[in-house]
């Protein structure tokens, strides 16, 4: 069996001619086209919005990670940077390093200091220095490491003590914006602030680096230095009141089983007084005799009182010597 179309051309029938009717459509309305666009830009701005928040908080997210990544790996040493030295002490507050607001961290006891660094002092503090020495910091003190044997005093005060016992050969230098100090085997203080730089020395000598020349002080000399104009030099006593943020920030002196002898060298030398001994019976005393105990905590003069309580010698103070006799 087969079968054949069959022609619809002349046939129409009632369902395509409904279908076909069902189909038309009339012109849109100028309403109907208004509430059309309405409900598109509706639509649209929901999809943006969406679109917005989420970019949005994606882009938050990885800042947050990214600034975590950069304060790990500020707070991070760096494998590169050198140690400057060791916190042994802060006293009453902390050490500060860095600038921003989330970039900050403290220092300790223990702690090292490395190159790079700024440090705020929020507490006077004793830093043992790597190259050998103390380097004492006021409580106020703002300054930059540049390297182990350099710093930057950007303002405040601070005490370098590099005994003479050190290599004649270390160089340490004091960079200010007024000039740089470099030390000949010293004791000396460095102040500065905006408009003036004060330098005292204490033992040894100091060497003065600025545009308008280089200058020495010896112990006992006290410069000020403007910004502009002459240097003063003033003499310096170098014992006192006015050091007494120094020698409280003195290294404790371990006395167990050391000869007085030795005690009475670090406390005239911390006092910046000179170490007299009246005879050589008091110094065959003084070098025989053997100390116990603990100064721990103590400044060196507090110290002194202490040591002189237990022993036979008698300790006097005369102006700038400490004078040490058998007594009588």
């Amino acid at each position: 069996m087969t079968a054949t179309p069959s022609d619809s051309s002349d046939r129409e029938g009632p369902s395509e001619r409904s279908l076909e009717l069902g189909l038309r459509r009339h012109p849109l309305t100028d309403a109907a086209r208004a509430r059309i666009r309405a409900a598109a830009e509706a639509e649209w701005r929901t999809v943006a919005r969406q679109r917005w928040t989420r970019s949005r908080w994606a882009g938050l997210a990885a800042g947050l990670a990214a600034l975590a990544l950069i304060t790990v790996a500020w707070l991070r040493p760096s494998a590169e940077a050198a140690v400057v030295g060791s916190v042994i002490r802060v006293d009453a507050g902390t050490l500060e390093t860095g600038s921003l607001p989330l970039l900050h961290g403290t220092l300790g006891p223990g702690n090292a200091l490395r190159t790079g660094e700024r440090v705020t002092a929020h507490g006077a503090a004793l830093v043992a220095l790597t190259t050998g020495g103390t380097l004492r910091i006021a409580r106020g003190t703002v300054i930059r490491t540049l390297d182990t044997d350099e710093i930057e005093l950007r303002n405040g005060q601070i005490y370098v003590d590099l005994p003479p016992t050190l290599p004649r050969e270390l160089h340490f230098t004091v960079r200010t914006a007024i000039g740089s100090i470099e030390h000949v085997g010293t004791q000396f203080e460095v102040t500065t602030g905006a408009r003036e730089l004060r330098v005292r020395v204490r033992e040894g000598q100091i060497r003065l680096r600025r545009p308008a020349g280089t200058e020495t002080a010896e112990a006992g000399t006290e410069l000020v230095v403007p910004q502009t104009g002459p240097i003063v030099r003033l003499p310096l006593k170098t014992f006192g009141r006015q050091w007494s943020w120094v020698e409280a920030l003195a290294p404790d002196f371990a006395i167990e089983n050391r000869r007085l002898a030795d005690f009475l060298d670090w406390a005239a030398r911390e006092t910046g007084r000179r170490l007299e001994i009246a005879d050589g019976h008091t110094r065959e005393v003084a070098d025989q005799t053997r100390l116990h105990g603990s100064i721990r905590g103590l400044t060196p003069m507090e110290a002194i009182d202490i040591v002189s309580s237990a022993t036979s010698l008698r300790f006097e103070l005369r102006n700038d010597a400490i004078r040490v006799s058998s007594g009588g």
